[in-house]
């Protein structure tokens, strides 16, 4: 795997971490539904500017990437609506390790929907992912 991946999953990582923070302290002095809405409103305009300033081509409007990315919007919305009410009332400690097993969910559908590859090494590491939410969880 290219190292500039690498690197860009060790931000995204740190990024969450201090996402999932942020997320637990704003739930304790305002409701779950309004955290939820001011963050996704925030990192709307982050993402705009992002956008504005990395798009050097005319908007690529392909209906089929579209239709699949207002897919991902709405499932993360669901995500972050169920998250922030988890922080609101549970532990940090353990609801963002247990929403942070989406990757074996998206390992799984990887394998299913794309057939991408999956090797004993990748497998054990899924498994023993499970395994450390469970003994995270007692």
């Amino acid at each position: 795997m290219a190292t500039t991946a690498i690197w860009l999953a060790v931000v995204t990582m740190v990024a969450w971490g201090g996402w999932a923070i942020f997320a637990k302290i704003s739930t304790e002095t305002i409701s779950s539904d309004l955290a939820t809405l001011v963050t996704y409103a925030s990192a709307s305009v982050f993402l705009l500017g992002n956008y504005l300033y990395n798009s050097q081509n005319p908007v690529d409007f392909d209906p089929t990437g579209v239709t699949y990315a207002l897919g991902a919007g709405i499932t993360s919305a669901i995500g972050a609506v169920t998250m922030y009410s988890a922080l609101k009332t549970g532990d940090a400690s353990v609801v963002t390790p247990i929403s942070g097993l989406y990757f074996v969910i998206a390992a799984i559908l990887g394998v299913l929907i794309f057939k991408e590859p999956i090797g004993m090494k990748k497998a054990a590491g899924l498994v023993f992912a499970v395994i450390s939410i469970t003994l995270v969880t007692q």
